[in-house]
Protein backbone atom coordinates (compact mmCIF):
# COMPACT_ATOMS: atom_id res chain seq x y z
CA UNK A 1 0.00 0.00 0.00
CA UNK A 2 2.83 2.42 0.82
CA UNK A 3 4.37 1.92 -2.63
CA UNK A 4 0.97 2.43 -4.26
CA UNK A 5 0.31 5.67 -2.40
CA UNK A 6 3.77 6.96 -3.27
CA UNK A 7 3.14 6.18 -6.93
CA UNK A 8 -0.22 7.93 -6.72
CA UNK A 9 1.35 11.12 -5.40
CA UNK A 10 3.95 11.10 -8.16
CA UNK A 11 1.19 10.75 -10.74
CA UNK A 12 -0.80 13.56 -9.14
CA UNK A 13 2.24 15.80 -9.25
CA UNK A 14 2.43 15.10 -12.98
CA UNK A 15 -1.00 16.68 -13.48
CA UNK A 16 0.90 19.72 -14.71
CA UNK A 17 0.73 18.31 -18.22
CA UNK A 18 -1.99 15.69 -18.01
CA UNK A 19 -4.69 18.07 -16.87
CA UNK A 20 -4.58 19.98 -20.12
CA UNK A 21 -3.70 17.06 -22.35
CA UNK A 22 -0.23 18.39 -23.13
CA UNK A 23 3.34 17.63 -22.18
CA UNK A 24 4.86 19.64 -19.37
CA UNK A 25 6.72 22.68 -20.61
CA UNK A 26 10.52 22.61 -20.48
CA UNK A 27 11.99 23.45 -17.10
CA UNK A 28 12.33 27.14 -16.41
CA UNK A 29 14.56 26.89 -13.39
CA UNK A 30 17.46 24.50 -13.84
CA UNK A 31 20.01 24.00 -11.10
CA UNK A 32 19.49 21.92 -7.99
CA UNK A 33 15.71 22.40 -7.99
CA UNK A 34 15.43 20.74 -11.39
CA UNK A 35 17.28 17.65 -10.12
CA UNK A 36 14.93 17.39 -7.14
CA UNK A 37 11.87 17.63 -9.39
CA UNK A 38 13.31 14.83 -11.53
CA UNK A 39 13.47 12.63 -8.43
CA UNK A 40 9.85 13.47 -7.60
CA UNK A 41 8.73 12.31 -11.03
CA UNK A 42 10.79 9.11 -11.02
CA UNK A 43 8.80 6.15 -9.59
CA UNK A 44 12.02 4.11 -9.51
CA UNK A 45 13.95 6.68 -7.46
CA UNK A 46 15.24 5.44 -4.12
CA UNK A 47 16.40 8.86 -2.99
CA UNK A 48 14.91 10.08 0.29
CA UNK A 49 13.92 13.72 -0.10
CA UNK A 50 14.02 15.95 2.96
CA UNK A 51 11.19 18.44 3.47
CA UNK A 52 11.30 21.35 5.91
CA UNK A 53 8.13 22.60 7.62
CA UNK A 54 7.86 26.38 7.40
CA UNK A 55 11.63 26.56 7.08
CA UNK A 56 14.09 26.47 9.96
CA UNK A 57 11.53 27.53 12.55
CA UNK A 58 13.73 26.48 15.47
CA UNK A 59 16.31 29.15 14.81
CA UNK A 60 14.29 31.73 12.87
CA UNK A 61 10.67 32.88 12.64
CA UNK A 62 8.62 30.34 10.69
CA UNK A 63 7.91 31.20 7.05
CA UNK A 64 10.58 33.91 7.09
CA UNK A 65 13.33 34.57 4.56
CA UNK A 66 16.15 33.67 7.02
CA UNK A 67 14.30 30.41 7.83
CA UNK A 68 14.24 29.57 4.13
CA UNK A 69 17.87 30.50 3.57
CA UNK A 70 18.86 28.34 6.54
CA UNK A 71 17.26 25.14 5.21
CA UNK A 72 18.73 25.73 1.77
CA UNK A 73 22.19 25.91 3.36
CA UNK A 74 21.42 22.68 5.23
CA UNK A 75 20.77 20.92 1.92
CA UNK A 76 17.02 20.40 2.41
CA UNK A 77 15.24 19.38 -0.81
CA UNK A 78 11.75 20.82 -0.37
CA UNK A 79 10.60 23.91 1.50
CA UNK A 80 6.99 23.89 2.76
CA UNK A 81 5.31 27.26 3.21
CA UNK A 82 1.82 28.63 3.85
CA UNK A 83 -0.05 31.38 2.04
CA UNK A 84 -2.55 34.01 3.05
CA UNK A 85 -3.99 36.96 1.12
CA UNK A 86 -3.94 40.49 2.51
CA UNK A 87 -6.80 42.97 2.25
CA UNK A 88 -5.13 44.53 -0.79
CA UNK A 89 -4.55 41.15 -2.51
CA UNK A 90 -0.88 40.52 -1.72
CA UNK A 91 0.14 36.90 -1.13
CA UNK A 92 2.20 36.62 2.06
CA UNK A 93 3.76 33.72 3.98
CA UNK A 94 1.64 33.03 7.05
CA UNK A 95 0.21 29.82 8.49
CA UNK A 96 -2.55 31.26 10.68
CA UNK A 97 -5.58 33.27 9.64
CA UNK A 98 -4.40 35.99 12.03
CA UNK A 99 -1.00 37.59 12.59
CA UNK A 100 -1.38 37.41 16.39
CA UNK A 101 0.90 34.41 17.04
CA UNK A 102 3.61 35.09 14.48
CA UNK A 103 4.02 38.87 14.63
CA UNK A 104 3.93 41.81 17.02
CA UNK A 105 0.57 42.83 15.54
CA UNK A 106 -2.98 41.57 15.76
CA UNK A 107 -5.84 40.92 13.36
CA UNK A 108 -6.84 38.72 10.45
CA UNK A 109 -4.55 38.79 7.44
CA UNK A 110 -7.51 39.28 5.11
CA UNK A 111 -8.49 42.46 7.00
CA UNK A 112 -5.04 44.08 6.96
CA UNK A 113 -3.20 45.79 4.10
CA UNK A 114 0.28 44.61 3.13
CA UNK A 115 1.90 47.88 4.23
CA UNK A 116 0.33 47.55 7.69
CA UNK A 117 1.52 43.96 8.04
CA UNK A 118 5.04 45.00 7.08
CA UNK A 119 5.09 47.37 10.02
CA UNK A 120 4.74 44.37 12.36
CA UNK A 121 7.83 42.42 13.47
CA UNK A 122 7.98 38.64 13.23
CA UNK A 123 8.17 36.48 16.35
CA UNK A 124 10.53 33.53 16.72
CA UNK A 125 10.42 30.60 19.15
CA UNK A 126 9.22 31.25 22.72
CA UNK A 127 7.21 34.23 21.46
CA UNK A 128 10.25 36.51 21.19
CA UNK A 129 9.76 39.52 18.92
CA UNK A 130 12.64 39.99 16.46
CA UNK A 131 14.37 43.31 15.88
CA UNK A 132 13.82 43.77 12.17
CA UNK A 133 12.33 40.69 10.46
CA UNK A 134 9.07 41.18 8.56
CA UNK A 135 6.52 38.85 6.96
CA UNK A 136 7.66 38.12 3.39
CA UNK A 137 5.56 38.00 0.26
CA UNK A 138 5.33 34.90 -1.91
CA UNK A 139 7.33 36.76 -4.54
CA UNK A 140 10.18 37.49 -2.13
CA UNK A 141 10.28 33.87 -0.98
CA UNK A 142 10.31 32.47 -4.51
CA UNK A 143 13.09 34.83 -5.54
CA UNK A 144 15.21 33.29 -2.76
CA UNK A 145 14.22 29.72 -3.72
CA UNK A 146 14.65 30.03 -7.50
CA UNK A 147 16.74 27.15 -8.82
CA UNK A 148 17.85 26.20 -5.29
CA UNK A 149 15.02 24.22 -3.67
CA UNK A 150 11.58 22.85 -4.51
CA UNK A 151 8.72 24.81 -2.94
CA UNK A 152 5.70 23.06 -1.45
CA UNK A 153 2.77 25.45 -1.05
CA UNK A 154 0.37 24.44 1.69
CA UNK A 155 -2.87 26.29 2.46
CA UNK A 156 -2.66 28.01 -0.89
CA UNK A 157 -4.69 26.22 -3.56
CA UNK A 158 -7.55 28.71 -3.18
CA UNK A 159 -5.10 31.37 -4.42
CA UNK A 160 -3.88 29.25 -7.34
CA UNK A 161 -4.50 31.88 -10.03
CA UNK A 162 -2.64 34.61 -8.14
CA UNK A 163 0.20 32.29 -7.14
CA UNK A 164 0.64 30.97 -10.67
CA UNK A 165 0.90 34.51 -12.00
CA UNK A 166 3.82 35.09 -9.63
CA UNK A 167 5.58 31.79 -10.41
CA UNK A 168 5.26 32.36 -14.15
CA UNK A 169 6.63 35.89 -13.93
CA UNK A 170 9.63 34.67 -11.92
CA UNK A 171 10.12 31.55 -14.06
CA UNK A 172 9.84 29.11 -11.15
CA UNK A 173 6.57 27.29 -11.91
CA UNK A 174 8.32 23.97 -12.55
CA UNK A 175 9.85 23.89 -9.07
CA UNK A 176 6.62 24.63 -7.20
CA UNK A 177 4.27 21.96 -5.87
CA UNK A 178 0.88 22.98 -4.51
CA UNK A 179 -1.31 20.80 -2.29
CA UNK A 180 -5.07 20.50 -2.00
CA UNK A 181 -8.05 18.27 -1.28
CA UNK A 182 -9.90 18.90 -4.53
CA UNK A 183 -11.31 16.09 -6.70
CA UNK A 184 -9.19 15.06 -9.69
CA UNK A 185 -11.67 16.48 -12.21
CA UNK A 186 -11.73 19.86 -10.44
CA UNK A 187 -7.95 20.12 -10.55
CA UNK A 188 -7.97 19.03 -14.20
CA UNK A 189 -10.43 21.78 -15.08
CA UNK A 190 -8.37 24.39 -13.27
CA UNK A 191 -5.14 23.31 -14.94
CA UNK A 192 -6.79 23.18 -18.36
CA UNK A 193 -7.23 26.95 -18.15
CA UNK A 194 -3.47 27.47 -18.33
CA UNK A 195 -0.76 26.29 -20.77
CA UNK A 196 1.72 25.78 -17.91
CA UNK A 197 1.02 24.74 -14.32
CA UNK A 198 2.62 23.94 -10.99
CA UNK A 199 2.82 20.35 -9.77
CA UNK A 200 -0.17 19.24 -7.70
CA UNK A 201 -0.30 16.84 -4.76
CA UNK A 202 -3.62 15.70 -3.31
CA UNK A 203 -3.90 15.68 0.48
CA UNK A 204 -5.52 12.34 1.32
CA UNK A 205 -6.56 11.01 4.73
CA UNK A 206 -6.94 7.34 3.83
CA UNK A 207 -8.52 6.61 7.24
CA UNK A 208 -11.60 8.72 6.45
CA UNK A 209 -14.35 7.79 3.93
CA UNK A 210 -13.86 10.99 1.92
CA UNK A 211 -10.15 10.33 1.87
CA UNK A 212 -10.63 6.85 0.49
CA UNK A 213 -12.98 8.23 -2.17
CA UNK A 214 -10.41 10.82 -3.20
CA UNK A 215 -7.74 8.12 -3.31
CA UNK A 216 -9.88 6.07 -5.70
CA UNK A 217 -10.44 9.10 -7.93
CA UNK A 218 -6.74 9.65 -8.37
CA UNK A 219 -6.04 5.94 -8.70
CA UNK A 220 -8.53 5.76 -11.58
CA UNK A 221 -6.97 8.84 -13.17
CA UNK A 222 -3.78 6.81 -13.45
CA UNK A 223 -5.51 4.59 -16.02
CA UNK A 224 -7.18 7.30 -18.08
CA UNK A 225 -6.36 10.90 -19.03
CA UNK A 226 -7.90 13.62 -16.88
CA UNK A 227 -8.84 15.64 -19.96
Amino acid sequence: MKRKITHLLILAAALTGAACGEQTAPSQTGGRAEAIVAELHDPASKKVLVVSHRGDWRNWPENSIPAIESVIRMGVDIMELDLKLTKDSVLVLCHDKTIDRTTSGKGRVCDITYDSIRRCKLRRAHNVVTDDLRMPTLREALEVCKGRIVVNIDQGYEYYDLALAVTEELGVTDQVLIKGKRPAEVVAAKFAAYPHNMMYMPVIDILKPQGRELFEEYRKSEKQPLA
